[in-house]
């Protein structure tokens, strides 16, 4: 599953917080998805450092599942088989490709349509030609030729998948960043990236048990299509979108379709959210954040 890269949010922690003067941040970083490098951060005492590391290549080992489960590049994976389908077809899928569609379908109805996993059908084949059945994870196709495409929303959901992986072994003060999107554990504190200057940041905030998706075209270009024309997005008046929420399965799509969606779509949508938070960096690199008043990113 080549997902590419995403603009990133720079990552600042510190090696203690209080009454933990034995504590360290342990890190490790492995490439996943094609190219995009997966970093994980595991806050704990020194005595746990060897641990710590088996908890990394377990959570690891996570991602690389998913990957052949959920890549649409691999034969015989879900994905593909759903994209191999015929009209009038029920087709049964693993946990992990049933749970990213059921949100990816809440996400398509929540943005009317600006982010679809079928993007890479056809003209006139939209999500609404998909039944998803609770009852034993099935999918109904209801017309030929429907493509899926997960690179919106598959890295999202193994950065929490990772997390789940690292909590479960005991590690629950960490921070999983893979490429733009990012699920943070404990207390950590980010920044939102200068979008024209690599390395510097235009403001941080602290995040707590909450996740951060970055969407861009300063680094790939116009590589965002709008599912609803199927047409490129090009965008002169905004630079980035970083969500903020409770998971990153639901950051990642809902960034992507915030430079889908128009500016008076974004108000409605983001406006009266109490658990999700967007930062949008206009093209004067001023940044203007819509919903969840208790979150700030200082200059």
């Amino acid at each position: 599953m080549k997902l590419g890269k995403k603009p990133r949010l720079l990552i600042f922690f510190t090696l203690c917080l209080s009454g933990c003067s034995l504590t360290q941040v342990f890190s490790r970083t492995q490439m996943l998805m094609g190219d995009v490098p997966v970093s994980i951060q595991i806050r704990a005492p020194f005595y746990q450092k060897e641990k710590a590391f088996e908890a990394m290549e377990e959570a690891y080992k996570v991602a690389r599942g998913l990957e052949t489960e959920l890549s649409e590049f691999k034969i015989v994976s879900d994905t593909s088989r759903l994209n191999n389908g015929k009209a009038g077809e029920t087709i049964p899928v693993g946990a992990a490709l049933f749970n990213l569609l059921k949100t990816a379908e809440k996400i398509s109805r929540e943005t009317n349509g600006a982010f679809d996993v079928t993007y890479a059908s056809p003209r006139g084949i939209s999500f609404h030609d998909l039944e998803i059945k609770d009852s034993g994870r099935m999918v109904y196709l209801k017309k030929s030729g429907i493509k899926i495409g997960v690179s919106g929303i598959a890295k999202g959901y193994i950065v929490d998948q990772m997390s789940d992986s690292l909590i479960q072994q005991g590690f629950k003060d960490h921070l999983v960043n893979a490429g733009g999107d990012l699920g943070a554990h404990g207390v950590w504190e980010v920044g939102i990236r200068d979008p024209r200057r690599e390395g510097f940041s235009l403001c941080t905030m602290t995040l707590e048990d909450q996740s951060a998706s970055t969407s861009g075209l300063y680094e790939r270009g116009e590589h965002i299509m709008d599912p609803r024309t199927k047409k490129r997005v090009k965008r002169n008046d905004l630079l980035s979108a970083t969500v903020i929420g409770p998971s990153t399965l639901e950051t990642d799509p809902l960034a992507t379709a915030a430079f889908v969606l128009s500016s008076p779509e974004i108000e409605e949508l983001f406006s009266q959210s109490s658990q999700i938070a967007l930062f949008l960096v206009g093209a004067d690199k001023k940044v203007r954040k819509i919903g969840l008043s208790s979150l700030e990113c200082q200059p």
